[in-house]
């Protein structure tokens, strides 16, 4: 679910879409960290076209059309240990990362202590790019 702009340029450059699940259009099911997508969406995206043929993986983070709802430290490290594996670039998104590194310390275990900055910047860390 991206932008509408950000999905019009992307499908413009002949991107591959990625897929998109439900969950987090669901607010309140009692799951702390529902914006999480990635390894299971690209490893269907590698398989049906080919690693050689996936330009880039893109990661939005917070996106409101899709409930405003998060992405986890540790669903970014297993993306990035997927697109490392199978030498594609992972690109960030990073509109709402603040918003996203709050939502980390609130509710992801180990971030409780750190600050939003920190957060951000181990987040941006396991990606090739941002904007």
């Amino acid at each position: 679910m991206y932008f509408t702009t950000t999905r019009l340029h992307q499908e413009l450059a002949r991107h591959l879409r990625r897929r998109h699940r439900r969950r987090g259009t669901r607010p309140v099911r009692p799951v702390a960290v529902q914006g999480d997508r990635g390894p299971r969406q690209a490893r269907a995206a590698v398989r049906e076209q080919g690693a050689a043929n996936v330009a880039y993986v893109s990661l939005a983070t917070t996106v409101n059309m899709a409930g405003g709802q998060p992405v986890s430290m540790a669903n970014v490290k297993a993306l990035r240990e997927f697109c490392q594996r199978h030498g594609l670039r992972l690109f960030l998104d990073a509109t709402r990362l603040v918003e996203n590194a709050f939502f980390i310390q609130e509710r992801e275990p180990g971030y409780a202590g750190r600050s939003i900055a920190s957060i951000a910047h181990e987040f941006c860390s396991y990606t090739d790019g941002r904007g």
